[in-house]
């Protein structure tokens, strides 16, 4: 009997608590309505692009988009055609499913179209220290200066990519970097800290490294390396012989490309690999005397380099072999020929005339047509473009960029 009531208790215990049990369940909740989207860009979000967006909003079937253009939609994954640059607020709202307090059902995100970019000429100015440019379109060269730039530099390079330029100034044996508006302007290597005290000479930008000329304090002349920010500075290509002026880069064959300077040394337009080896001459002589060559360019597509060539104060272009030599850039004031500088897209090659004196503030920039058709490259009239006449300049290197 006894054991028939326990019995009895332990069944309405556990009644009361799975009754207990059962009036405590908790509802799941109700599923929140998140907005949300991607996109993608055509034209490298140049003007016009077109943008496509794609719907990542979570627990929503209305779609309400606002393209911060004056153009709206309810499709689920639109897409819009931005015909001007500028910076367009993107809105998308979203319709909740449930009423919860936890629902985010306004997205937002701003997208930047960019103006169709213009190429830029970026001059050294030894008449005042500093670096000037001149924007590549059809009107007549205006030349401007890059504020907080100050430097005695004779040669220059565009890190495209990032949109900088490198400065080598070779009197403070600084190497300096600053955005292509002139901006930021800073110190990124002093050689006098590192391994090799010295003079930089030519620069260009490979990938992320930037390679530049230099003639340290014994008078050895190598061809260095650093990362963009300056750090990892080392020596690529030891050429202890040479006096490498200008430096640039061949995507074509990956080699470097330098002008070794003809009054000190033997002269000519070498090439070398980037990690030191295959060091050979291009150019030795030109007209009986050794190539004294300063600035030079390289048209990769079509196998042509050109330099300045000072025993005959020309621009002079080859083969990319070394053959076929031609006196194309006559055309000088000063018979000062120095930098050069080739726009293969829009058909032209600038080269300076720089004065006798700095301080004259006379000197020119000069440009001719170039094409390359049929196996030929031509060289049409030659003018002068910016000139000492018109605004004190004394130019000596020269680069050429689009920015992106």
């Amino acid at each position: 009997m006894k054991n028939i009531k326990r019995l009895l208790l332990y069944l309405l215990i556990g009644s009361t608590v799975f009754a207990a049990c059962e009036d405590d369940k908790v509802d799941a909740p109700a599923a929140s309505t998140v907005a949300d989207f991607s996109y993608t860009t055509t034209n490298n979000a140049i003007a016009p692009s077109t943008v496509t967006f794609t719907n990542k909003s979570v627990n929503t079937n209305y779609y309400e988009w606002d393209f911060g253009n004056g153009e709206t939609s309810n499709a689920e994954n639109p897409s819009v055609t931005y015909e001007s640059a500028g910076t367009y607020t993107v809105k998308l709202t979203v319709e909740a499913e449930n009423d919860v307090y936890y629902n985010r059902l306004v997205q937002q995100k701003d997208i930047k179209i960019k103006a169709e970019p213009l190429k830029t000429l970026y001059f050294t100015d030894k008449f005042d220290a500093k670096i000037k440019y001149v924007v590549l379109d059809t009107a007549a060269p205006v030349v401007q200066e890059m504020p907080d730039v100050s430097t005695n530099s004779n040669f220059i390079a565009i890190d495209t990519t990032n949109a900088n330029i490198y400065i080598s100034d070779k009197d403070a044996g600084l190497i300096k970097r600053a955005s292509l508006d002139g901006s930021s302007a800073e110190t990124v290597l002093t050689l006098s800290s590192t391994s090799e005290p010295g003079t930089p000479w030519g620069i260009t930008v490979v990938e992320d490294k930037v390679y530049f000329a230099l003639v340290n304090s014994n008078d050895e002349a190598k061809i260095a390396r650093m990362d963009l920010d300056g750090s990892n500075f080392e020596i690529a290509v030891e050429i202890t012989d040479y006096l490498p002026l200008d430096l640039t880069y061949n995507p074509t064959d990956q080699k470097l490309y330098f002008s070794n300077d003809g009054y000190y040394d033997d002269g000519g337009i070498w090439r070398v690999n980037t990690d030191g080896s295959g060091l050979e001459v291009v150019v030795q002589n030109h007209n009986g005397s050794p190539v004294d060559a300063a600035g030079i360019a390289i048209d990769h597509i079509n196998g042509r380099i050109f330099y300045t060539h000072y025993a005959d104060q020309v621009v002079v272009m080859n083969n990319l072999d070394g053959t076929n030599p031609q006196n194309i850039g006559t055309y000088t004031e000063q018979n000062l020929v120095y930098g050069v500088a080739l726009d293969l897209e829009n058909g032209y090659l600038y080269w300076t005339d720089r004065p006798a004196s700095d301080g004259d503030g006379n000197g020119n920039i000069i440009r001719a047509s170039y094409s390359f058709e049929g196996g030929q490259a031509n060289v049409g009239a030659q003018e002068m473009w910016v000139t000492g006449d018109e605004i004190d300049i004394a130019p000596y290197g020269l680069a050429i960029d689009t920015y992106r």
